[in-house]
């Protein structure tokens, strides 16, 4: 059997996993452009196929929905009212540059696609419409998508997971550097929710400009934050090692001594702490996981502190 989750623990299977993300449903937290059929209800009223209440007739309504028994019963005129049912068009952004090869040579790249993989499922057993893109892409190009314009179905969780399971692009731009004003051009007319996993190890105000885009085209964003545990500190034991920039190739001798310690985890706890406060003044949900946190005992929660769950119809 294929294993979806290269992450998931030994004694725990895929279709385990994907039995735990079924009792589980996406929770679009603003209403989005979408397209009638689904099974989101939306706002708009009349002509659909589920019948939603009545309401007092106004002169120049539609004929057609006036309920005839009520008027014969109590003598006063009502239209039936529905609502229509719709489709979210979903984004999962993934970061594949080579920064997210991480210090464990590639554990943080494998963790985020397996966290992709799982929201993926998710999105795609609520009926919603599935937008992949790998980021940065081919040389050639400036953004990578799953080839169609959407997936749809959760038998489509195969593609899918073919798709994100690819590995970083060599030679790489930063992720931040992509162009994110074209790729929310091309897809303004499908822009619901996008979920970014990513390491976010990049200047702020880099990280700031690209997640404008999204904000600006009012489109719900989500982060999810994939950090590597061996990047928190390093052992100080004076050793002299060179540190090399993976997307740039830039390269630094460094000591490993105390005061260098204390500096790096200052650094990486203020950069940590600048990305929170960037995420909550443009309204960006934010959730941060950990390569050593297992994938099956975390994600639910993880999903659920991005307040992007609630249970399902029928499911306590």
């Amino acid at each position: 059997m294929t294993r979806y989750f290269s992450t998931l623990p030994r004694d725990v299977s895929d279709e385990r996993f994907f039995r735990r993300l079924e009792l589980m449903r996406l929770q679009h937290l603003r209403r989005a452009a979408a397209w009638s059929g689904g099974e989101h209800v939306a706002k708009r009223v009349g002509g659909a196929t589920e019948f939603s209440g009545h309401r007092a007739y106004n002169p120049g309504d539609d004929l057609r929905y006036l309920d005839w028994h009520l008027l014969a019963r109590l003598d006063r005129p009502y239209v039936k009212t529905f609502h229509e049912e719709e489709y979210y068009h979903v984004h999962i952004v993934l970061d594949a540059s080579r920064s997210m090869q991480g210090v464990q040579e590639g554990l943080k790249l494998e963790y985020a696609q397996d966290v992709a993989t799982a929201l993926s499922y998710l999105i795609l057993s609520n009926d919603d419409r599935l937008h992949l893109a790998r980021l940065p892409g081919a040389r050639e190009r400036v953004f990578e998508s799953s080839g169609a314009r959407f997936l749809m179905g959760k038998n489509q969780i195969t593609r899918a997971r073919s798709f994100l399971a690819q590995a970083a692009s060599p030679g790489s731009a930063s992720f931040f550097a992509c162009d994110f004003a074209r790729y929310i051009h091309h897809h303004r007319r499908r822009l619901g929710l996008a979920v970014i996993v990513s390491d976010f190890l990049a200047p702020l105000a880099l990280v700031e400009t690209a997640l404008s885009h999204f904000v600006s085209a009012n489109c719900r964003l989500a982060v999810i934050r994939i950090i590597d545990e061996k990047e928190r500190t390093f052992a100080a034991d004076h050793s002299q090692v060179k540190v090399v920039d993976m997307e740039t190739g830039n390269e630094r001798r460094v000591t490993l001594d105390e005061p260098n310690r204390h500096s790096y985890e200052a650094a990486f706890a203020s950069h940590r702490e600048g990305l929170q406060s960037l995420c909550k003044s443009h309204g960006i949900v934010c959730a941060e996981v950990d390569t050593t946190e297992s994938l099956y005992d975390s994600m639910p929660a993880k999903f659920a502190e991005l307040n992007l769950l609630r249970a399902r119809r029928g499911v306590a």
